[in-house]
């Protein structure tokens, strides 16, 4: 029931008839190393499910994650990532996320073999219901590269570091290509994952397809499973984004 479901919602997206391009950080895991222009405002929002392939009574849900993007000045945007979602595991618990605010900043534009490079900063608060937010502020900050390999394929890539609990450290990387099938659909394949002294790897891996609605309205859908035995065994995701 659950997968016709999914199946009927992707049949529904992927219906329209699509116009042009532009440029998100979703629905993958990289962040894309285009930074917002002046004034430009962008709202990208999706659902996600996380499952253990052997619990089916056990989840981790994202009804609605939010990003809203502003270009405030050229090479500089604003961030803010809101959620409300979902836990199960024995009983379950809805609620607010905890709010996520930082920016984005472009550093070097893409010229032969260098790639464009940005990086985001951002603050996770303890805001949002108790049984989602930290007890103490979460700070991320995350190194973003791309490189245009022709017209039809693209290369991104991204370093970080995540603070946690107790003040260590997690380091996540990611690797994106992405190919475009036609003028108004891309499919992209990315592993990536997250790492930390004395723990084990959490590897996983992203697919998925982003369909191009309007010159500023696009559509994705995307899938993954896990790569390493700390990672969740599957997850699904779509969403859309909108820029104005």
């Amino acid at each position: 029931m659950v997968i016709r479901f999914y199946l009927s919602i992707f049949i529904f997206l992927f219906g329209f008839v699509a116009l042009a391009q532009i440029n998100t950080d979703r629905p993958t895991q990289s962040a894309s190393a285009f930074v917002l222009p002046n004034g430009a405002f962008q709202v990208e929002a999706g659902f996600l499910s996380e499952r253990p392939m052997s619990r089916s009574d056990v989840y981790n849900v994202q009804y609605v994650n939010t990003l809203f993007r502003y270009g405030i000045v050229e090479g500089i945007e604003l961030r803010l990532i809101q959620s409300y979602q979902g836990h199960r595991a024995g009983g379950v618990i809805n609620g607010l996320g905890p709010t996520t605010l930082g920016g984005k900043f472009h550093l070097v534009e893409e010229s032969g073999g260098i790639p464009q490079i940005s990086i985001i900063g951002q603050a996770t608060l303890t805001n949002g219901d108790k049984a989602f937010s930290p007890n103490n502020a979460v700070y991320e900050l995350r190194a973003n590269f791309q490189n245009t390999l022709s017209d039809r394929f693209g290369l991104g890539y991204n370093l970080g570091v995540i603070s946690t609990e107790g003040e260590s450290r997690v380091g996540l990387y990611s690797v994106i290509m992405g190919i475009a099938i036609a003028n108004d659909l891309t499919f992209f394949v990315e592993p990536y994952g997250f790492f930390a002294k004395n723990t084990p790897n959490d590897a996983r891996f992203n697919t998925g397809v982003i369909y191009l609605v309007s010159d500023n309205f696009q559509l994705d859908i995307s899938a993954g499973n896990a790569l390493s035995k700390k990672a969740p065994d599957y997850f699904l995701s779509f969403g859309a984004a909108m820029l104005f």
